[in-house]
């Protein structure tokens, strides 16, 4: 390597965000169809927290596969 070569340090790519939604129970009991159906389409989980403290998450239920001895 000459002097002229300079390097330049790249960084890793941080790591993605936590996509967890978090909301208070109280928040949840108004809008908990709606929470339900956001889970199913995007997958992502959502954390119930009372008291600022995590009591419940909701998450996508796997998707069942035929059982193949019916």
């Amino acid at each position: 390597e000459s002097e002229g070569d300079v390097r330049r340090y790249t960084p890793p790519d941080p790591p993605p965000p936590d996509r967890t939604v978090q909301i208070t129970l109280t928040a949840a009991r108004d809008i908990l169809g709606h929470l339900v159906r956001q889970v199913r389409s995007t997958g992502e989980p959502v954390m119930i927290t009372e008291h600022g403290r995590h009591v419940a998450t909701i998450v996508p239920y796997p998707e069942q596969q035929p059982d193949p001895e019916k």
